[in-house]
């Protein structure tokens, strides 16, 4: 889809050179995620304790019996990762974060219960271990509290009523946080000590390996970290600055799209020499499309209405859309209704303000369960090609229908 040389991107652009390819925005903060995991041994292997974890106590009535009645009343049940929807994985740390210290007791109880099999105890002994590790403590709070938020904006950005410019401020917000981490490796691990009652690292306790060394080199150069640098160095901040690299990664995207859109959404503020910079880099793009004249005048037509009737400073384009709609303004304002269809990627349908700007809205419905996916496509070309629709005789595509299915039969 995305290749921009010989992928779908490229076909397209083929066809049309104004196309813009826009990847989806939950999709795209998806992959941060699974980027950022495996760029990390110790994130890696927390979610495959997790996943252990749960196959424990789930492959077991028993064992699940036991851990249920060590649980809060009010505590959430342990959860089982997805390998496509990260949100699970968010699930999955806020129920183990919340139940830390329940689960180390029933894996506890569990091992030393003679009446269990070998194999049962053995396990449980190998989870508590894996779990009681600072490491492992750390990782838990440290993805608990990113998970948290990156599922917050996912669920946000699959909303049928995203603004590509909200997807960008969104993008920007979490690459701002990410950053703000770096330097709070002490407050993450004041956490982990607290709760893993511990606070020697695993490197610190285990025998250090010894490089080969040539013999035309000395160990005068060689740096012996720490367990606690080596952790923050090779563990913490590489997580951080990937999950900045592939956030920024990927907001390149949005931003290439917005930059010549976004002065519409300030348009209030801005002064009249602004308003024909801006207008005139735009008109240079879609030249075939809109007039410069009449874009520019409309602007600044548009900008008074704005002041004279609305208290907001920003507009979504969206909220624009609407307002020309509300107020019957297409014959008015047609350049910048162009552009703003085009801002929002909206079908050139009879929209109305009460009506929804997206054509997924009127697709994906609480019926889309129930749909196989040939249907599915098949509403969804009825719907993008609207204009075609309108202009079928549906009562000979009826007649058509009925003649082929009746199982009325003519008798001799």
């Amino acid at each position: 889809m995305s290749g921009r040389y010989n992928g779908l991107q490229a076909k397209i652009k083929e066809l049309n050179n104004l196309a813009v390819y826009i990847p989806c925005a939950a999709h795209s903060l998806n992959l941060v995620g699974t980027h950022a995991v495996q760029c990390s041994n110790e994130a890696a292997q927390l979610f495959l304790h997790v996943q252990h974890l749960y196959t424990f106590f789930s492959g077991s009535t028993h064992r699940w019996k036991i851990l249920m009645f060590n649980l809060k009343s009010e505590s959430k049940t342990l959860k089982r990762l997805s390998g496509t929807r990260w949100s699970s994985r968010d699930d999955a740390c806020v129920s183990l974060n919340d139940s830390w210290d329940e689960i180390l007791k029933t894996l506890s109880l569990l091992e030393n219960d003679n009446s269990k099999p070998a194999e049962t105890r053995n396990e449980a002994s190998g989870l508590r271990k894996k779990f009681e590790k600072l490491e492992t403590t750390f990782m838990a709070i440290f993805w608990g509290f990113i998970l948290n938020r990156l599922n917050a904006v996912s669920k946000k950005l699959q909303s049928v009523e995203i603004d590509i410019t909200v997807v960008l401020e969104l993008y920007d917000s979490l690459i701002n946080l990410i950053l703000s981490q770096r330097d709070n490796f002490d407050e993450f691990e004041k956490m982990a000590i607290l709760r893993a009652q511990i606070k020697e690292y695993k490197t610190t306790i285990s025998r250090k390996k010894k490089r080969t060394i040539p013999y035309d080199e000395s160990r005068q150069d060689d740096v012996q970290l720490t367990g606690r640098n080596h952790f923050r160095i090779n563990t913490y901040l590489t997580i951080i600055d990937k999950l900045n690299n592939e956030l920024q990664k990927r907001r390149e995207a949005y931003k290439y799209f917005c930059e010549p859109f976004s002065f519409i959404n300030t348009l209030k503020n801005m002064k009249q020499n602004e308003i024909s910079e801006k207008a005139k880099k735009l008109c240079k793009i879609y030249k075939t499309d809109i007039d410069y004249e009449e874009f520019e005048h409309e602007l600044l037509h548009f900008r008074s209405l704005l002041i004279s009737k609305y208290n907001e400073e920003k507009f979504t384009a969206l909220k624009l859309l609407e307002i020309i709609y509300k107020n019957d303004l297409k014959s008015v304002f047609p350049n910048i209704e162009i552009i703003l269809r085009i801002y929002i990627s909206t079908p050139a349908t009879n929209c109305t303000a009460e009506r929804s700007f997206s054509s997924l809205k009127r697709i994906k419905t609480y019926l889309r369960s129930k749909l196989g996916q040939e249907k599915l496509n098949s509403l969804a070309i009825l719907s993008i090609e609207s204009e075609m629709t309108q202009e079928i005789q549906f009562e000979d595509i009826i007649q058509n229908f009925a003649e082929k299915k009746a199982r009325r039969k003519q008798m001799k």
